[in-house]
């Protein structure tokens, strides 16, 4: 399941309310946890109107209460999986803006919010507004979890393919490089996580002329992603 799969459940649970909430709250929670439920079904729509509903209720609460950055955070997920990117990026800008003001923010939410806006950008080929979104995400999540935690590796790894699409080779070797050094680590060396990246990294190295080695790197994510084929079962 893919970050992006898994945010609004998250969320749900990280926003519980105590049972004597106030009945604002209570309708607020009530929303929040049946869009959670239909995003598990697969109800988008659905998912979006409970969602649009707790944001309407959520208005009503302090200007940077983090039920409010936690409401348009999940109503951006539903909208980036429909590909409904500048509306997802509305939602998240403003995320970015709450929480970084709210007393109780969450600084790794606010990284979040930046790797997904980046991403919005990314799909729509804003790669000048992408990358400091990126390179914000990437610091945040230095600062608050460490320089090989998994999130990082995460964003490098987007980060490396933004410049792989921009054409900028050069940048995009070292940020594979660390990337794919973390994924090995967190994941293990044989995961489709580390094939997929060496199998972009090795196009980088096409492309700045180190053959011998794009062929090794290749080879490996070839065994790599081919193993895991062999083992999903068909149908």
């Amino acid at each position: 399941m893919s970050r992006w799969r898994c945010l609004l459940a998250g969320l749900v649970f990280v926003a519980l309310l105590p049972r004597d909430a106030l009945p604002q709250e209570a309708a607020w929670r009530s929303h929040m946890e049946t869009a959670a439920a239909a995003h598990r079904r697969g109800d988008s729509a659905n998912s979006e109107r409970s969602l649009r509903g707790a944001l309407d209720l959520a208005q009503g609460f302090a200007r940077y209460d983090r039920r409010r950055g936690e409401t348009h955070l999940a109503l951006a997920t539903v909208l980036f999986e429909q590909e409904r990117y500048a509306e997802a990026r509305s939602h998240l800008e403003r995320t970015v803006a709450i929480f970084e003001t709210a007393p109780d923010g969450d600084h790794a939410l606010v990284a979040t919010a930046l790797d997904a806006l980046a991403l919005t950008h990314m799909r729509d080929g804003g790669y000048a507004e992408a990358e400091p979104a990126f390179g914000r995400a990437l610091a945040i999540f230095e600062t608050e979890y460490g320089p090989d935690h998994g999130d990082v590796g995460q964003v490098l790894g987007k980060l490396a393919g933004l410049y792989l699409a921009d054409g900028r080779y050069q940048g995009a070797e070292p940020l594979y490089r660390r990337s794919i050094a973390i994924k090995e680590k967190t994941f293990g060396g044989r995961h489709s996580e580390v094939g997929q990246a060496l199998e972009s990294f090795a196009i980088v190295l096409r492309m700045i002329g180190r053959e011998a080695e794009a062929d090794a790197v290749d080879a490996r994510a070839g065994a790599i992603l081919y193993r895991e084929t062999k083992a999903t079962p068909a149908g």
